[in-house]
């Protein structure tokens, strides 16, 4: 099972601000500022899951959309991750929360009464890409289109605690992030690992 969050489609997913660059032949550089609305519901559909990136989907000036493979040898690397969580009722929550939806699923769950928004800012690499894609991305102004995860059940990890960029509480389900993008969550608010 999959899930691909898309930056181009909902407003729940929204992108603020966002800087990509290539830096070398084979890295990309990123800070991407926004605002992504979580449900409850979507929450525990990942509850005591393992989201593990797979594909990030950048789009060029000519609209065509270039995905780098996160399975191969490109790899992700966050530097640093930071969020704000505001309540349901707030001017930044959108009427709309769908910006989570499983590729396995038929479609948004409809309307969810418990959900926040939560404010982010992202800065990392994406390291070992093709250089064909890297050709494609020089010049241009790309922006980010999606990034889409596999879910696995496991939440325990193998790396010690400074894998960890960001560790939170959402909606009651404890997250947590690590340097290669992994989110893994937690049960009844722990944080996974911590």
């Amino acid at each position: 099972m999959s899930l691909t969050i898309r930056f181009d489609e909902h407003e729940t997913a929204r992108l603020t601000d966002e800087r990509i660059e290539t830096v070398s032949r084979d890295r990309i550089e990123f800070v991407a500022e926004g605002n992504l609305t979580v449900t409850e519901s979507k929450m525990a559909a990942v509850a005591g899951r393992t989201l593990r990136p797979t594909t990030v989907t950048l789009t060029v000036e000519d609209e065509r959309p270039v995905p780098i493979d996160l399975t191969g040898p490109a790899t992700l690397r966050l530097e640093d991750a930071d969020v704000g969580i505001e309540p349901a009722g707030t001017d930044a929550v959108p009427s709309e929360a769908t910006a989570l939806e499983s590729t396995t699923d038929d479609g948004p769950n409809g309307a969810d009464p418990t959900y926040g928004v939560l404010s982010f800012t992202v800065d990392g690499a994406v390291q070992g890409v093709p250089e064909e894609t890297v050709d494609r991305l020089a010049g241009s102004n790309a922006t980010l289109r999606s990034i889409t995860f596999t879910l696995d059940d496991e939440t325990r990890s193998n790396g010690g605690t400074n894998d960890t960029v960001l560790a939170v509480t959402l909606l009651g389900f404890g997250v947590l992030v690590q340097r290669n993008g992994v989110v893994r969550v937690g049960i009844d608010g722990r944080v996974p690992g911590v």
